[in-house]
């Protein structure tokens, strides 16, 4: 690293949100470009810059800087340009040159003590003395907020963010209750705010860190566990374990949190549960909205079975006596679940439906939990389908950085019937907000595979709805003549009742090759995607190729082998641009994904549509990295075009090999999967059954036959603690939550 310092002259372009900068220094005589996070710096203050000098193809020397210091503006020459910089609101070049030439090198603390004085100058009365003074100290507070912030080592974007959300005083809140952080500024974690409360010499016992705690413990086992509520005893020895504080201390801040209505008690007959509110109420509103669905008449449709007639032939099917069940209880139910494995017509079913809907002149609307399972949803129906966020029409608040839906009880969706597709991905909280957009009467038509991994987010809804068994629901058995002949519907289903699959059969689309060595497992995969696979099925790797493993870590994880194939199908050259992020590096041409919800940010179409948000799993492709503007182009699978800040970058991740459970809701014509030994809790059942049903033309499995025999004997699946099975049972009132299974029946082969 190299020090240098000089008179910021110029400040060429400035990202508000997180500071970024590019400006022109002048340095040893001359002028030089520098670029970094800079925030609050002003034209006319002398910086202390840490970094290093670059060559930059199209711009030439710059001096990119990992860290900064200011000086104020003291000699005159520096004042009035920092005064003409424009910085200060009411201040142009011709009144700049009047204050200084009055006051020399008193200028700057005139304007901040002595305002008053301003109004000697001609042309500047009270009021615009009072608006220089005021710009004047913005300025200098957001610069404060960001040295107090930065020395504390809080980034740039994070510091910017509470600025903008608690306001100029932010820094006195902070050293008032570092836990304001955490509770009023999006994205600010707990340990963030416990680190800047110790730096700060708070107590471990503070009340509000205890507060802060619990609520940690809470949306970390919604986050990470999937949990919407935790037994109160557990959650008690939790947050003794995290803060180091007395038992009494926990459950005198837990009291609190309650009576001020921010935890929800569950008390039972054996235990006491503990809810954050907003969980509490999704799951109450999900069972609510849902009985309410289902207690509603609908009116009976008279031509029913010539309508379904009449779709059979437009699609050119004929259903089974299965199928027609469930297109008929569709018709006559006001809400309806239909799960079923692959090759069993859910599919069908929906065209069907989605016909015989139209032909009761119902206004139907398609929607599915991600891009990708959207985009499938359209091409398989002739019909737009949209994700949920986008139909609910997510908005996003720029003043106090919120999220929130347009579509509610308050100005719900023009429609009289929802088919919601890969249902099993859905969370309660997202359940929740599309069942509060409804409106009264709509038809609801959920559609999923139970037996698949639960959502990524909070809860188990498909399964809890169908292990309640009050909602109207039908189990697809029959496996299509069609769908039979493939051996990946056939093992997927033998994978799902604990049978060993058939591989490597004459005229086979299901292989398994098996390696003893993490080695040789690695070199079998890299060749597989580069040579064998393309050659023998024309499959283009990057895109029509998958990799699926059940970990992030080790050297058959996710990052080992993004990076292999990486080099391999994607090498560095003289036309393609590349930044390093962390560990990661990213290249122009590089498959990628999204790895957080990011409800912010915006996107385009090339048909002109524009929206908010990507989320969680989504994927693309890294079209062009932009160095100057500091920022990725990505362009994602269902057409979205996203312009990413490199100060965004955490959210994703190169995506040649995804987890399985990042799969979710995707289809691949090709599936490469790694079979080795891993943590017993990613070597399941419903993780490999979930990773095989994937695949639409091709899966190669490759490593270890007695690995995937335990995986196919496995049959743990991770509890969840929810209520929603047990309110959709019971009239209100508050029950114990309890894992959710159900019987599996067999397929029935033609």
């Amino acid at each position: 690293m190299e020090k240098i310092e000089g008179l910021l002259l110029e400040i060429t372009f400035m990202n508000e949100s997180n500071g970024f900068t590019v400006g022109t220094l002048s340095y040893e005589g001359d002028e030089l470009t520098v670029v970094g996070c800079m925030p609050g710096v002003l034209v006319g203050e002398t910086l202390l810059l840490t970094g290093n000098f670059t060559e930059h193809p199209d711009y030439g020397e710059q001096f990119k800087v990992s860290s900064f210091e200011i000086s104020a503006p003291q000699e005159e020459g520096a004042i009035l340009l920092f005064l003409s910089s424009g910085v200060i609101h009411g201040v142009g070049e011709a009144m700049a040159r009047r204050i200084v030439k009055h006051f020399g090198k008193d200028t700057l603390h005139v304007i901040e003590h002595q305002k008053e004085r301003l109004t000697e100058i001609s042309g500047i009365g009270s009021a615009k003395a009072q608006q220089i003074h005021e710009s004047f100290l913005e300025n200098m507070e957001l610069r404060s907020v960001m040295m107090f912030f930065r020395a504390h080592g809080i980034t740039t974007e994070m510091a910017m963010k509470v600025y903008h959300q608690l306001g100029s005083d932010c820094v006195a809140k902070a050293k008032q209750n570092p836990y304001v952080l955490f509770e009023n500024v999006s994205g600010f974690s707990f340990p963030a705010a416990d680190k800047l409360a110790f730096a700060m010499n708070f107590p471990r016992n503070f009340p509000p860190r205890i507060a802060g705690g619990i609520v940690h413990v809470l949306l970390s086992a919604a986050m990470k566990e999937g949990h919407t509520c935790l037994p109160k005893s557990r959650l008690i020895a939790e947050s003794m374990y995290i803060l180091g504080v007395e038992e009494d201390e926990v459950i005198n801040a837990l009291t609190s949190l309650s009576v001020s209505g921010k935890i929800i008690n569950c008390n039972t007959a054996d235990d006491s549960f503990c809810f954050l509110y907003s969980f509490y109420d999704a799951e109450e509103t999900t069972a609510r909205h849902l009985k309410a669905l289902a207690a509603e008449k609908s009116k009976p449709v008279k031509a029913l079975d010539t309508y379904i007639l009449e779709a059979e032939d437009e699609i050119n099917i004929r259903l089974s006596e299965e199928q027609k069940e469930a297109v008929h209880s569709a018709a006559v139910h006001n809400v309806l679940v239909i799960t079923g494995g692959p090759g069993t017509g859910k599919t069908t079913i929906i065209r069907t439906i989605l016909s015989v809907f139209k032909k009761m002149e119902l206004r139907v609307a398609l929607a599915a939990p991600t891009g990708r399972a959207a985009k499938k949803m359209s091409d398989v129906t002739g019909h737009e389908a949209k994700t949920i966020h986008r139909l609910l029409e997510l908005a996003y608040s720029i003043g106090d950085e919120e999220q929130f839906f347009m579509r509610d009880e308050s100005y719900p969706l023009e429609i009289d019937a929802l088919i919601i597709d890969e249902m099993s991905m859905v969370d309660i909280s997202l359940m929740s907000h599309m069942l509060r957009a409804l409106p009264p009467g709509c038809r609801l038509i959920l559609v999923g595979d139970a037996d698949q991994l639960p959502s990524v987010g909070p809860g188990t809804v498909l399964k809890d709805i169908l292990a309640a068994d009050t909602i109207p629901s039908i189990r697809l058995h029959v496996i299509f003549r069609q769908a039979a002949m493939s051996m990946i519907v056939q093992n997927a289903h033998k994978i799902n009742h604990g049978k060993i699959p058939l591989c490597n059969e004459e005229g086979t689309d299901f292989f398994f090759l098996e390696r003893t060595t993490s080695e040789s497992i690695t070199d079998t995969i890299l060749d597989l995607v580069t040579n064998r696979l393309p050659k023998a099925y024309g499959f283009v790797p990057g895109t029509d190729i998958q990799i699926l493993t059940p970990v992030k870590k080790t050297s058959l994880g996710v990052n080992s082998l993004c990076s292999l194939l990486q080099s391999q199908l994607n090498p560095k050259t003289k036309t393609t641009a590349e930044m390093k992020y962390g560990s990661t590096i990213f290249r122009t041409g590089d498959r990628v994904m999204q790895i957080k919800n990011d409800y912010e940010i915006s996107w385009s179409k090339p048909n002109g549509e524009e929206g908010i948000g990507v989320f969680n799993g989504d994927m693309g492709t890294l079209e062009d990295i932009d160095e100057i503007a500091r920022t990725f182009r990505i362009v994602f699978d269902d057409e979205r075009i996203v312009i990413y800040p490199f100060s965004k970058l955490e959210m994703l991740t190169l995506a040649y090999a995804i987890t399985v459970h990042k799969s979710q809701g995707s289809e691949f014509d090709c599936l490469v999967m790694p079979v080795f030994s891993s943590p017993p809790k990613l070597q399941t059942r419903n993780l490999f059954y979930t990773a095989v049903t994937r695949a639409k033309k091709i899966v190669v499995l490759v490593g270890s036959r007695a690995v995937m025999m335990k995986m196919v004997q496995n049959d743990f699946e991770a509890l969840r603690y929810g209520t929603l099975k047990d309110q959709l049972m019971k009239n209100g009132g508050h029950v114990c939550p309890s894992p959710n299974f159900y019987p599996l029946p067999e397929v029935t082969l033609p």
